[in-house]
């Protein structure tokens, strides 16, 4: 049976909602589970990253805007929106701006320093537009490197969420047979496994130049194909009469002038 339970949140008494027969045979629940989340490793970095980019924020509502000393007596000081500004004061007076000498360097070589280990600790690749704008075009080989720390991970992972998908699998094999009688032979010998395919970006160019070397400079694809691929039409037959019969009008036309 399947049984939904309704909890009384003040008494914690417990009612029975709804109860009907599981005709699937299997409890319709899937619980992925692991130790601890993926940032647990990196959680203490992130922490020290966000208190020196608030701790930064701070400095520079101190010092990030030009601050006047003057040392000696003022006086009078020009208006906010006064155009050049003239600050009268006593003979011997000396006005100046406080600066920042150091740079901070420091600071931004801690939060980049801390960004890096972020990522490369919790096997990320960071493929935010500002690092990869500067990279160009990338071959197969330097993505798949990009990715390579990724797809460890992910390997990783496969046991925890091949198991799950497995049962996932089950669930839906066993509703199948419930639904339909004739299906339940079938669907209990059928043999499902899951794969999990991580994320790759490709280079296409790459590929179909490499493809075709392979072929010998020959054709690897139709036409039609190609079309399809294209997605610009939902008429893929029509598209293609369309260009055989401009191809055949340019023909004819290059074979008038040529007899002439």
């Amino acid at each position: 049976r399947i049984v939904f339970v309704n909890t009384d949140p003040q008494t914690g008494e417990q009612t029975e909602v709804i109860s009907s027969p599981n005709m699937a045979g299997r409890i319709p629940i899937v619980f992925y589970y692991q130790d601890y989340p993926d940032w647990q490793e990196v959680q203490n970095i992130i922490e020290r990253f966000e208190d020196s980019l608030s701790n930064f924020a701070d400095t520079n509502d101190y010092f990030a805007r030009p601050i006047l000393t003057i040392d000696g007596e003022i006086r009078s000081m020009p208006e906010k929106a006064e155009r050049g500004k003239i600050i009268e004061t006593d003979t011997g007076v000396k006005a100046s701006y406080l600066t920042w000498d150091q740079a901070p360097e420091a600071i931004k070589l801690e939060l980049d320093t801390l960004e890096q280990a972020i990522y490369a600790n919790s096997q990320t690749p960071n493929i935010s537009f500002e690092k990869v704008k500067g990279l160009g075009s990338l071959s197969g080989v330097a993505i798949k490197l990009l990715f390579m720390d990724a797809h460890l991970k992910a390997q990783d992972k496969i046991e925890i969420f091949g198991t799950a998908l497995q049962r996932r699998y089950n669930i839906i094999k066993g509703f199948i047979g419930s639904m339909d009688i004739a299906l339940k032979g079938a669907a209990d010998e059928l043999e499902v496994s899951p794969v999990i395919t991580p994320y790759m970006p490709s280079n296409e160019k790459e590929l179909v130049d490499y493809l075709t070397t392979a072929a010998g400079g020959k054709a690897i694809m139709s036409r039609k194909t190609a079309i399809q691929l294209l997605g610009q039409t939902d008429d893929v037959e029509g598209e293609l009469k369309q260009i055989e019969s401009e191809e055949q009008v340019t023909t004819s036309f290059e074979t008038q002038n040529a007899t002439e």
